[in-house]
């Protein structure tokens, strides 16, 4: 604790002084562990004593452990001079309460005109995490400092100081005095990040400022709570007290033993038939292929890939009822103590090439990694939910690969989804068992040819650039839209897979996706004879058995 002690002489001119006790916790009797004058080293090693001061405890340095903090003024200023701040800590106890550093500076309200005589008589000190990473940052007033493992001590966050309005304005004549204002830190807007409330007398409000999860960068006001208006000439001693009173918000406990790291199962994107070909008939087959993904032409340069996507998701197991309270807020709160408690980075979107080789039906999957974060509702307004536990996902980069068809069906787990007659019917190296054209025509979809198979040693190529030959409305968009478990037996709660704003994984191929078919020439000895002609084409197919919709790139025979 700290004792400010003021004298006045007939003028009303005042001497001050600050002096500060620190007392252990009550199993030890209260004892007093250090005290003494408020008085220690700036940063250019001048001893600065404040006359003025107010304590705080908080673990700024993240070693667990809280430290003792000080703020306050070395001298009143008056007639618009500049307040002299002076902020210092000392270590914790088990550390010996050793003086830490200290921070000297002066600040000037802009736009103060004499006569006016604002003075500061008094720092608001308080130790928050207003960033969301499990450690203390401090404020003095409207100066932001940000801790000390993110920056050197008292390093000042610019972007999170306090308009200046809340503590000043001009014209006023009132004293900023713990008799004129109040200044609490508390989470006021449920999203697991500390806020400060501001009031003042000459202002019918209380001004609520934080760091939004959006913009970290910039503190911004989050609340305006109206308040009666009363002039600072006749102070009314205000008093703020951060408190929550009507239980409206869950209280969350992270259990280290519950966390995971499990694979969703494997997610089948598309499946690519192997190009028609025939062997020993003097054919290329070396350069047939087939291949398809997003197409984004520059100069010579062609890329084809798709995209995967993927977001933190928070699940509930709850048995039976809806949650009474707001599941927004508690998912934020839940993934941003997930999200400190990592240090991974969270990947949000994916492109890759997929290519079939010669000869081989190609399967091509994505598997997700989620780190799993278990948490415990300990107090809830519906006394049924104690208890129950909020399983928070956070995605790591996903893992897309291509496979051979036969080693896909080989690999899965049992009762997996599999590539399988159902969709391929044909035999690879015989054109005459692909699809024809009316097969084509059954399956829906886009298409492009026939063409006849070159003669030679080159190759032929047909493609489908969807959104560009085929123009609006042409495209084939396909959304995976299913639900997702984890490889193990493990329940990814609350993950799905589908389009729109609660999605957690969207796989989308569509609008300029471009989809190529290649098919080696044959040679003169054997083109007359051998020849044919193919087609491409691609449309949605639903496995009757799992309900899952993948993309199947097909050719027909003619």
């Amino acid at each position: 604790m700290v004792v400010n002690e003021e004298f006045r002489d007939f003028n009303g001119n005042a001497t001050s002084n600050a002096r500060f006790v620190v007392l252990d916790d009550l199993t030890s009797g209260l004892a007093q562990l250090a005290s003494g004058p408020v008085q220690g080293r700036d940063q250019l090693a001048t001893l600065r004593t404040l006359i003025v001061a107010t304590p705080a405890i908080g673990d700024v340095d993240g070693d667990g452990v809280g430290e003792v903090l000080f703020g306050g003024l070395t001298q009143y200023a008056r007639f618009c001079n500049s307040a002299s701040y002076f902020l210092m800590a000392l270590d914790d106890a088990e550390r010996g309460l050793a003086p830490l550093a200290g921070r000297f500076f002066t600040h000037f309200w802009s736009g103060c005109d004499s006569p006016a005589d604002s003075q500061v008589r008094s720092v608001y000190l308080d130790a928050l995490d207003i960033d969301g990473d499990g450690r203390d940052e401090v404020h003095a007033n409207q100066f932001v400092f940000q801790d000390w493992v993110e920056a050197a001590p008292w390093t000042e966050v610019p972007g999170w100081r306090l308009p200046q309005a809340a503590f000043f304005r001009q014209g006023d004549f009132n004293h900023f005095d713990l008799n004129t204002s109040a200044v609490v830190a508390g989470d006021f807007t449920g999203d697991g990040r500390a806020d400060i409330a501001v009031y003042r007398q000459d202002t019918n409000e209380i001004g609520v400022y934080g760091v939004s999860q959006l913009a970290p960068a910039v503190i911004a006001k989050m609340r305006s709570v109206p308040v009666a208006f009363h002039n600072s000439q006749v102070p009314v001693n205000p008093v703020l007290v951060p408190i929550n009173v009507d239980t409206d918000s869950p209280v969350l406990r992270y259990d280290a033993g519950e966390y995971q790291l499990v694979f969703s199962e494997p997610l089948v994107i598309a499946a690519l038939a192997a190009a028609p070909s025939k062997n020993g008939v003097g054919q290329n087959v070396a350069a047939c292929r087939t291949a398809f993904g997003n197409t984004e032409t520059g100069g010579s340069e062609e890329e084809r890939s798709i995209t995967v996507t993927a977001s933190a998701t928070v699940g509930f197991n709850v048995d039976g009822g809806p949650l009474t309270q707001s599941g927004f807020e508690l998912k934020l709160t839940a993934t941003a103590a997930a999200t400190r408690l990592t240090s991974h980075a969270y990947t949000l979107a994916k492109t890759i090439l997929f290519t079939s080789g010669s000869n081989e039906d190609l399967v091509v999957f994505t598997t997700l990694p989620l780190d799993q974060f278990t948490y415990t509702l300990l107090s809830h307004p519906d006394p049924e939910l104690v208890g129950k536990q909020v399983v928070v996902s956070l995605p790591r980069d996903t893992i897309t690969l291509q496979a051979e068809r036969g080693f896909y069906n080989r690999t899965v787990p049992a009762g997996a989804l599999r590539i399988d007659e159902r969709v391929f019917q044909h035999v690879i190296g015989d054109p005459a068992t692909y699809p024809t054209r009316t097969d084509m025509l059954g399956a829906g979809g886009l298409a492009v040819g026939p063409v006849s198979v070159g003669q030679g040693s080159g190759e032929t190529e047909v493609t489908l650039d969807v959104g560009i030959e085929f123009g609006v409305g042409g495209e084939l968009q396909l959304d995976f839209v299913t639900d997702v478990e984890a490889t193990g037996g493990t329940l990814l709660a609350g993950y799905s897979i589908g389009a729109g704003t609660t999605s957690s994984l969207r796989v989308t191929s569509g609008q300029s996706t471009t989809y190529t078919g290649v098919v080696g020439a044959i040679d003169a000895a054997n083109f007359a004879a051998q020849r044919y002609s193919f087609g491409l084409f691609t449309h949605v197919y639903r496995d009757p058995s799992t309900g899952r919709e993948f993309e199947v790139l097909d050719y027909w025979i003619e």
